[in-house]
């Protein structure tokens, strides 16, 4: 995605969502993948989700393309200017 002209900034992170059971109940073993990409675009660009998905689908591996794409003012940062992934599902 950084390789696309009207992104500014962006971060993928992954996480594993707890599945439903057959009872009903949901299990502690996580299992579903989500991947979802959060993106700066630049200032006076647009660029909506499917057109970001489009982009990187030719460039990935079907299981490597972001299933939800936010977008974002901004990324949290820490003191060394690295984004903070762990802010970015809260």
């Amino acid at each position: 995605m950084y390789e696309h002209p009207k992104v500014l900034e962006a971060a993928v992170v992954s996480r594993l969502l707890p599945t439903e059971r057959d009872d009903g109940k949901t299990t502690n073993v996580p299992v579903t993948p989500l991947i979802r990409a959060f993106v700066v675009v630049k200032r006076g660009q647009r660029v909506t989700a499917d057109e970001l998905l489009a982009y990187v689908r030719e460039r990935l591996s079907d299981y490597k393309v972001p299933h939800q794409i936010e977008f974002r003012s901004a990324l949290p940062k820490n003191a060394g200017g690295s984004v903070v992934k762990g802010l970015l599902f809260k």
